[in-house]
Protein backbone atom coordinates (compact mmCIF):
# COMPACT_ATOMS: atom_id res chain seq x y z
CA UNK A 1 0.00 0.00 0.00
CA UNK A 2 1.58 3.51 -1.37
CA UNK A 3 1.68 5.80 0.85
CA UNK A 4 1.22 9.72 0.65
CA UNK A 5 3.60 12.26 1.68
CA UNK A 6 1.33 15.18 2.65
CA UNK A 7 1.85 19.48 2.34
CA UNK A 8 5.57 19.38 0.68
CA UNK A 9 6.59 22.81 0.17
CA UNK A 10 8.53 23.85 -2.73
CA UNK A 11 9.97 26.35 -4.99
CA UNK A 12 10.56 25.94 -8.56
CA UNK A 13 11.15 28.57 -11.13
CA UNK A 14 7.14 29.24 -11.76
CA UNK A 15 6.95 30.03 -7.35
CA UNK A 16 6.13 28.40 -4.43
CA UNK A 17 3.25 26.03 -3.95
CA UNK A 18 2.70 22.42 -1.95
CA UNK A 19 1.62 19.69 -2.75
CA UNK A 20 1.11 15.62 -1.61
CA UNK A 21 3.60 13.17 -3.54
CA UNK A 22 1.62 10.02 -3.82
CA UNK A 23 4.27 7.29 -4.89
CA UNK A 24 7.19 7.33 -7.07
CA UNK A 25 6.73 7.03 -10.81
CA UNK A 26 9.92 7.19 -12.10
CA UNK A 27 13.87 7.17 -11.91
CA UNK A 28 16.06 9.25 -13.80
CA UNK A 29 19.88 8.41 -13.94
CA UNK A 30 22.47 9.66 -16.15
CA UNK A 31 23.61 8.17 -19.54
CA UNK A 32 26.21 8.68 -22.19
CA UNK A 33 23.68 10.08 -24.82
CA UNK A 34 25.20 10.38 -28.13
CA UNK A 35 28.83 10.19 -26.51
CA UNK A 36 28.07 13.62 -24.84
CA UNK A 37 29.38 12.34 -21.27
CA UNK A 38 30.85 8.65 -21.48
CA UNK A 39 31.76 9.22 -17.39
CA UNK A 40 27.78 9.27 -16.99
CA UNK A 41 26.79 6.26 -16.20
CA UNK A 42 28.95 6.04 -13.48
CA UNK A 43 27.56 8.56 -11.44
CA UNK A 44 25.76 7.85 -8.06
CA UNK A 45 23.12 10.89 -9.14
CA UNK A 46 19.77 10.83 -9.92
CA UNK A 47 16.11 12.10 -9.76
CA UNK A 48 13.63 9.90 -8.19
CA UNK A 49 10.27 11.66 -9.71
CA UNK A 50 6.97 11.03 -7.46
CA UNK A 51 3.64 11.35 -8.66
CA UNK A 52 1.70 14.47 -7.33
CA UNK A 53 -1.38 15.75 -6.65
CA UNK A 54 -1.01 19.60 -6.46
CA UNK A 55 -2.48 21.81 -3.74
CA UNK A 56 -1.89 25.15 -5.79
CA UNK A 57 -2.73 25.55 -9.51
CA UNK A 58 -0.34 27.33 -12.04
CA UNK A 59 -2.96 29.86 -13.43
CA UNK A 60 -2.63 30.77 -16.86
CA UNK A 61 1.37 30.57 -17.66
CA UNK A 62 2.88 29.80 -21.01
CA UNK A 63 6.30 29.44 -21.05
CA UNK A 64 8.84 28.60 -24.04
CA UNK A 65 10.28 25.94 -24.28
CA UNK A 66 13.75 25.62 -26.57
CA UNK A 67 16.29 22.67 -26.09
CA UNK A 68 17.34 19.70 -28.44
CA UNK A 69 14.07 18.06 -28.17
CA UNK A 70 11.80 21.08 -29.34
CA UNK A 71 11.14 24.56 -29.81
CA UNK A 72 7.47 25.79 -29.06
CA UNK A 73 5.66 27.46 -26.37
CA UNK A 74 3.72 25.20 -24.59
CA UNK A 75 0.50 26.11 -21.62
CA UNK A 76 1.18 24.23 -18.07
CA UNK A 77 -1.94 23.63 -16.63
CA UNK A 78 -0.70 21.50 -13.53
CA UNK A 79 2.30 19.65 -11.39
CA UNK A 80 2.00 15.44 -12.43
CA UNK A 81 5.54 14.71 -11.63
CA UNK A 82 8.27 16.29 -8.59
CA UNK A 83 11.82 15.12 -9.06
CA UNK A 84 14.36 15.00 -5.84
CA UNK A 85 17.67 14.67 -6.39
CA UNK A 86 18.78 11.47 -5.03
CA UNK A 87 21.98 9.01 -4.64
CA UNK A 88 22.32 6.04 -6.37
CA UNK A 89 24.70 3.46 -3.93
CA UNK A 90 25.31 0.64 -2.60
CA UNK A 91 24.54 -1.10 1.05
Amino acid sequence: MAITITGVAATDQFGAHGLDLRRPKTLCVPANKNDEDPNAPNSSQALLCYKTRQRVRFGDLSPFIDDQFVTQQVRLLRRIDFCIPSTIGVD
